[in-house]
């Protein structure tokens, strides 16, 4: 059985006012050190650059930060649940490979098809 846990793209160890809206929360599969959830703590540098992390930096915020999804390819996220394609950046899909079908009932568009996590 997968499971599915709740992802902050700007981590609680750096609280601030939209910490638990949708801009900044993904639902992924695994837990904080298994799975998609576990590939994203276990590799900073590429999460950053994905936009599956986002600094902890005040001027900062994850509605600002694109993020790589598998489906829509880089996306901007809202605190709405919604989401917005980006057109200045590249719109593929390539290193993202977590593949799930089970739905996941809060934000469908950011279920696991979300990102996949990369194959050696």
């Amino acid at each position: 059985m997968l499971t599915f846990s709740r992802h902050h793209r700007r981590m609680r160890s750096h609280p601030f006012s939209s910490l638990h809206l949708p801009g900044n929360v993904i639902d992924v599969c695994g837990s904080g050190s298994t799975g998609c959830h576990g590939y994203i703590h276990a590799h900073p540098a590429e999460s950053y650059e994905k936009g599956w992390l986002v600094r902890g930096n005040a001027n900062l915020l994850p509605t600002d930060v694109p993020i790589l999804t598998a489906r829509h390819g880089w996306i901007l996220l809202d605190n709405q649940g919604h989401w917005t394609p980006t057109p200045s950046q590249e719109n593929n899909t390539e290193g993202t490979q977590c593949d799930s079908q089970e739905p996941i009932p809060r934000k469908p568009i950011l279920r696991s098809q979300t990102w996949r996590m990369p194959s050696d």
